[in-house]
């Protein structure tokens, strides 16, 4: 829709998603959520990302008595948008537990997942096909996402990740607590979102697809 807004001519087109390098994107398995839970929104800093929602997560599972650490992961795009997330942190008594980290590559990004237990896809841009779920699920970090910028074409509910309404805070909190009652569950979502990366965005599949495309051999190309 976006694209035809702008004059593109879309009716025949085909979509490829974007495919993850899953040599560098390694997978971090786990039993179970850790304690203080660990949650982080990559992306740059900007009102769109949404990233007040997670300072608004941690806020109430800290309130119901679940110890939760955030990290906001990326570059300042709109200062006045970092100066109301820093009032925020200090309005709900956050100071420590909100890590606002620079902007990190490939490999600074795959640490930052291997110690995290979710990535908060929190963004409200609605176009686009961010590739951040696609590399939290590669390295077994869980997705709670709102759907948007794609997402929700690679989420499946309950089963590789979670998707919630834009600034549902509250079903946010009700996923988690469920994952901490059943750390089997955690554990299974994982496992189950690093196999469907491997399955159809492995840059391997993405590559493959690109190939077939070209080649005119493109009938069992996935489409969104």
């Amino acid at each position: 829709e976006n694209a035809r807004s702008f004059g593109v001519p879309v009716g025949n087109a085909r979509v490829i998603h974007s495919g993850v390098d899953t040599e560098k994107f390694t997978f971090k398995a786990r039993d179970s959520l850790s304690l203080p839970l660990r949650i982080i929104i990559p992306g740059r800093i900007e009102e769109k990302k949404g990233q007040l929602d997670g300072v608004r997560l941690v806020h109430a599972l800290r309130a119901h008595g679940v110890d939760a650490v955030l990290t906001l992961v990326g570059s300042i795009a709109q200062e006045e948008y970092l100066e109301r997330i820093k009032a925020e942190i200090a309005q709900y008594g956050l100071l420590g537990k909100v890590i606002i980290h620079p902007f990190a590559d490939q490999e600074e990004l795959v640490s930052l997942y291997h110690q995290s237990d979710i990535c908060f896809f929190s963004s409200y841009h609605r176009s686009g096909f961010s590739r951040v779920p696609l590399e939290a699920m590669a390295c077994g970090c869980m997705v709670i996402s709102y759907g948007n910028e794609g997402s929700d074409e690679v989420l499946i509910q309950g089963n590789n990740g979670f998707l919630l309404d834009e600034g549902d805070i509250e079903g946010g909190y009700v996923i988690v607590t469920r994952l901490i009652k059943s750390p089997g569950l955690f554990s299974s979502i994982i496992s189950n979102a690093r196999q469907f990366i491997e399955d159809h965005h492995s840059l391997s599949v993405y590559i493959e697809t690109i190939n077939r495309l070209f080649s005119g051999n493109h009938k069992n190309a996935p489409l969104s």
